[in-house]
């Protein structure tokens, strides 16, 4: 017997059925009308009642059926706005355009690529370097990225880059990337930049008491600068803008105010027992110090501070992030950019320990220097495990080595290094380092190194996301049941696991790159002020105090460069060399003839490509072979 018994409608159904009904507008008046009909005398026999009706408790439970319902919708509107940030392809399809409702998609999804582009720039968010620091959404997991500013803040900076966009301050907080968040206290900033913090606090006062209209040091800068796009405005080298000073909304007087703490350096002595005898020793500590006096000096002493400091520091903020974007758009098929930075060592852990090793010192530490490496091609990124505890310019370019080793063999025709990193003077800003980069990178084939420095504190990057993914990896690992008490036990668990290119440095390879240093190399004045070197000749550097990439294949003229050899001109006083004495002359060496020896001697068919990348490689060599020769090294 078949089944008589209608079945009943889906979901989905029902959605259909409705569309149909609104396409006919006699059948949904029609519709309308007999429900105005049903609710009527639903109404009338007590089944339906408006809210003033119920009682107080039904009130409040319907109120709260209501609220729950409107937070639902909410969420799900915004998941599918959300939804569209992931990293999709863009719809390629050609058969609706010229349709209404696909050129507002067009425009819509446009929008969202601008907002993830401006707020994913270092100088607008910051990657998180913490293992846990992450959020996952729609199963896509990504490392976090803290707000360098208030939502508020920039979205006037992005209307003011771009002021025909099209853009309400609503919308921009919609269709903001979901992992892109504000900071709170957890993930409060620990690298704080003591500059700006300090002339922060003041211009905050200053703003509380009505003397200035506004607290953003930038619009401080708008007010004593005439272009805060030119380099002679911000360094006060500018005959208009030198003589101008901060006009003030309130009188000043000399009533006596307090404002915030204020980072200042002391020296500090304590008393320390040693074998049985007390000394005195003087340390240096950076702390917190409540700043008191009158208005006018308050006014004063923030005037001179932007005029002094905070003006360069902004400009040069601002500047180097431009240029390395426009370094970045115009990257050329021979030249490689690599950004790196050195994490918080790992501490090695067990999966069980004893008191005597969770609370002592046992635990051993694990040095990680991280790359992410942009070509033509692709984005890859790296990270150099060592047991060694050094974070010098020997140790650099121990641990860049196998770097560049694989950048030499997967990417031929790269020729050009562009370095980024951050500016401490005991790593990448000193005359160690700039030795070894105008040496080394020519050893191994490349023609010219180019190397550019952030701001003071404002060197975060992406090598910093690459750090936070290697330990987050080995703590699962080890909550998992696997030890790690060694580096290189960390490189073996972890390379099999992870998409991060993964090398281990020993100790004694570091050793080897510190015995080739000299022991003097000539000073380099100005070394805190210069925020790019570059390198076309093996031994001579030419230095500036910003960054420019006008003129990539030669040395422009912008900012005054200055030229140095920095290569020693006298023989040091160690033996870095294999041989005892200096070559009398130049070798010369048949490299058709050598090449022909290789393939001979190893019995292969070599391609045209190899043959010539062994060719490059052995000019190259010559090259710094004469040069080892003219400055006896």
């Amino acid at each position: 017997m078949p089944n008589n018994r209608s079945r009943a409608k889906t979901g989905a159904e029902r959605l259909r059925d409705r569309k149909r009904l609104r396409d006919d507008p006699v059948k949904y008046e029609e519709y309308l009308k007999k429900e105005r009909e049903r609710n009527s005398k639903r109404r009338e026999e007590g089944k339906l009642k408006t809210i003033t009706e119920l009682s107080s408790r039904e009130q409040r439970q319907q109120r709260r059926e209501w609220r729950t319902r409107q937070k639902k919708h909410r969420m799900m509107k915004r998941q599918k706005e959300v939804a569209v940030c992931r990293d999709m392809p863009p719809s390629t399809s050609t058969e609706s355009e010229g349709k209404k409702g696909t050129n507002q998609k067009n425009h819509k999804q446009k929008n969202m690529d601008i907002v993830k582009t401006f707020l994913s720039r270092d100088d607008n968010s910051r990657i998180s370097a913490g293992k846990k620091e992450t959020i996952t959404r729609f199963k896509t997991k990504k490392q976090k990225r803290f707000l360098s500013d208030t939502m508020l803040n920039l979205y006037q900076k992005l209307m003011m880059e771009m002021p025909h966009l099209k853009l309400s301050y609503s919308l921009l907080c919609r269709i903001k990337p979901f992992w892109i968040v504000a900071p709170n206290i957890s993930n409060r900033e620990t690298c704080v930049c003591k500059v700006h913090d300090n002339a922060t606090k003041k211009a905050q006062r200053l703003k509380q008491l009505g003397i200035i209209n506004s607290q953003s040091l930038n619009k401080v800068a708008e007010k004593l600068c005439r272009d805060t796009r030119v380099k002679a405005c911000m360094y006060r080298e500018c005959i208009s803008c030198k003589n101008k000073s901060l006009t003030h909304t309130k009188k000043t007087s000399g009533a006596g105010v307090t404002w915030s703490y204020q980072w200042v350096t002391k020296k500090e002595d304590y008393e320390k027992e040693k074998d049985g005898k007390r000394e005195t020793i003087t340390v240096t500590k950076t702390i917190e110090q409540r700043c008191e006096g009158s208005t006018e000096h308050l006014l004063e002493d923030f005037e001179k501070e932007m005029k002094d400091k905070v003006c360069k520091y902004l400009f040069n903020i601002q500047h180097q992030y431009t240029q390395l974007q426009s370094l970045h758009r115009s990257l050329k098929e021979d030249e490689a950019i690599i950004h790196i930075d050195y994490a918080e060592n790992w501490q090695c852990k067990y999966s069980k320990e004893v008191q005597q090793v969770h609370f002592g010192a046992s635990h051993r530490q694990t040095t990680l220097h991280n790359a992410v490496l942009y070509t033509t091609e692709n984005t890859l990124t790296f990270c150099v495990l060592s047991p060694s505890m050094k974070h010098d310019p020997a140790a650099i370019w121990a641990e860049l080595a196998p770097v560049l080793q694989f950048l030499r063999v997967n990417h031929p025709k790269v020729q050009k290094l562009f370095f980024i990193s951050d500016g401490p003077t005991v790593q990448y800003r000193g005359k160690k380092n700039f030795y070894l980069m105008s040496i080394i990178p020519f050893q191994m084939g490349f023609n010219a190194v180019n190397w550019s420095f952030l701001e003071a504190c404002h060197g975060k990057g992406p090598a910093d996301g690459v750090g936070a993914t290697i330990k987050r990896t080995a703590d699962s690992q080890v909550a998992r049941g696997t030890d790690i008490p060694t580096a290189k036990a960390l490189y073996d668990t972890l390379l099999p696991l992870t998409k991060v290119k993964l090398f281990y440095v020993e100790e004694e390879q570091i050793s080897t790159v510190s015995a080739r240093l000299p022991e003097k190399l000539p000073t380099i004045k100005g070394t805190l002020s210069i925020h790019q070197v570059i390198c076309m000749t093996p031994g001579i550097i030419h230095y500036r105090v910003l960054s420019c990439f006008c003129n990539r294949e030669a040395i422009c003229p912008c900012f005054e460069p200055v030229s140095t050899n920095i290569a020693p001109l006298t023989q040091p006083s160690r033996n870095v060399c294999a041989s005892a004495e200096p070559p009398t002359q130049p070798q010369t060496l048949d490299v058709k003839g050598l090449c022909v020896q290789l393939m001979t001697s190893h019995d292969v068919m070599w391609s045209r490509t190899k043959m010539i990348h062994i060719l490059g490689l052995l000019k190259m060599w010559m090259k710094v072979r004469y040069f080892h020769f003219h400055f006896h090294l």
